[in-house]
């Protein structure tokens, strides 16, 4: 008996040691003074470590997350485009040029003028719009409580399978609609307050009282900076939300007060992630929806910049969630993700502190549940 303890105490310190080996390889001995490009580092090498449940978030999740996200905005731009009023067109300077009719078209411009007219009436678009958004949110916090988990993980020492992913999903869910809804709230209120000041902006122009070559620029940076910000303040209240269980108007509280000494860093990451994303959006739009491509080429293309862009957001996340860590690093807070959070869905929690790996006092309690679940189908089988 006592030879088999022996055993078992040596597998489990041989177990304690690749843990402890695993944390220095992804960087979980965090002093909390990351700097950006340190957190972006770090992204890439707790990706690298665990490529193939990443590989997985990202197909399964990020990647039609993109997608509908891509969708959303082209139904937003186009509605914006038939109903907004637009100006009166200026006469011609000599004789238009009818364009040409249907007939004259030729096959892949005809494909073209169909899908931009894909639905008949306005009810059926807004009902497709609808569940389009209602995708994408799902989606959505789905991406966030993934990739947080999976990143929270890696930075514990700890290997996860997508499964686990999964099962952890079950218990984030909830916290993470609340806190995504306000985020959402925000964003309209950035949103709207730019619009705003650019109608301010557009009667002063018109009026000789300010130049029109300045209004856009302000218009820009000024609503540039109000998202930047938001979806800053909204990536440290979703670490907030998934390890501290915090939802709501408390998280983004919490969240600002663990920005405190991190603002530079996080703007540093959002700028970095932001303007590829921006681009990558649109590109999509400007030639995946263009005029004069073939149907199947037009798909293509938004298939190609739709997967580039769920790379940039998945990396993107992540390194929102090691900046997380990192605040509460360098204010010496316990890291931790309880097994209460996950509400009985058999994953283990876990403490780091210090890049300490600590398993959580419910961890026996998971295994035990997970062990009789297992038997119970088991026993089912036979």
């Amino acid at each position: 008996m006592e030879s088999v303890d022996q055993m078992v105490d040596m597998e489990n310190s041989n177990a304690d040691k690749q843990q402890l080996l695993q944390n220095e390889k992804v960087g979980a001995r965090d002093d909390g003074n990351w700097g950006p490009f340190d957190i972006i580092k770090k992204t890439y090498e707790i990706y690298v470590a665990q490529i193939c449940t990443f590989a997985w978030i990202q197909f399964t999740i990020v990647f039609p997350c993109s997608i509908l996200w891509l969708l959303n905005q082209y139904f937003i731009r186009k509605w914006v485009h038939d109903y907004w009023p637009q100006p009166p067109a200026p006469p011609c300077p000599g004789p238009c040029v009818e364009p040409p009719s249907a007939s004259h078209l030729n096959f892949c411009d005809d494909l073209s003028s169909t899908c931009d007219n894909f639905w008949p009436c306005e009810w059926k678009g807004l009902a497709t719009f609808i569940i389009v958004t209602v995708l994408a949110f799902a989606f959505c916090v789905n991406v966030v409580g993934a990739l947080y988990y999976a990143v929270g993980s890696a930075y514990a020492g700890k290997t996860i399978s997508f499964k686990d992913v999964l099962k952890a999903l079950c218990g984030l869910w909830k916290g993470l609609i609340v806190t995504e809804l306000w985020t959402h709230f925000f964003v309209i209120v950035a949103v709207v307050s730019g619009y705003l000041l650019w109608s301010l902006l557009a009667n002063l122009a018109s009026g000789s009282f300010c130049p029109s070559g300045i209004v856009y620029p302000i218009v820009f940076i000024v609503s540039w900076v109000l998202i930047c910000f938001v979806t800053t303040v909204n990536r440290m209240t979703e670490g907030v939300t998934v390890f501290d269980q915090i939802c709501g108007l408390p998280a983004f509280c919490k969240g600002l007060e663990l920005l405190k000494g991190k603002w530079c860093t996080a703007f540093v990451i959002s700028v970095f992630f932001s303007v590829p994303e921006l681009a990558l959006a649109g590109i999509a739009h400007g030639f995946g929806w263009g005029c004069g491509l073939c149907a199947l080429v037009r798909y293509l293309l938004f298939g190609i910049l739709g997967f580039l862009l769920s790379v940039v957001v998945q990396f993107n996340v992540m390194a929102s969630g090691l900046l997380y860590l990192s605040a509460k690093q360098s204010k010496n807070q316990f890291i931790s993700l309880h097994r209460s959070t996950l509400h009985g869905w058999g994953i283990d929690g876990w403490s780091v502190h210090t890049g300490k790996l600590v398993p959580s006092v419910e961890s026996s309690l998971g295994r035990s549940l997970l062990i009789h679940c297992y038997l119970d189908v088991l026993d089912f089988a036979v």
